[in-house]
């Protein structure tokens, strides 16, 4: 209750707003990914978010909540990029990482 009802107009003028905008986000990511520089700024994201390491560490003490509660918010922080990235960007970026650890 007390919730504003948005007009079916309305809903969709904000639905061609965001599509507009997740289509130049990935266009930007796609031209992003294709220098060097550009992957390394992606990459930069990719491990100062943590994505590819475990959410939890356990010690003697047990787990860290403060810790967990940290690296989801810098987990959602890529993934809220990742979202926008094409599947060859994703690639780039991640899998490349993962070739040169082996």
């Amino acid at each position: 209750m007390g919730e504003a009802r948005i007009s079916k107009e309305q809903k969709e003028a904000n639905d061609k707003v965001y599509n507009a905008f997740a289509n130049k986000m990935k266009a930007s990511l796609s031209d992003m990914s294709k220098n060097e520089a550009g992957l390394q700024v992606l990459r930069h994201q990719l491990h100062a978010s943590g994505f590819l390491l475990p959410l939890t560490h356990g010690t003697p003490e047990g787990i860290n909540t403060q810790l967990l509660l940290q690296n989801e918010s810098k987990r959602m922080m890529y993934l809220s990029l990742r979202v926008h990235m094409d599947n060859e960007t994703i690639r780039r970026v991640e899998m490349d990482e993962i070739k040169q650890e082996v």
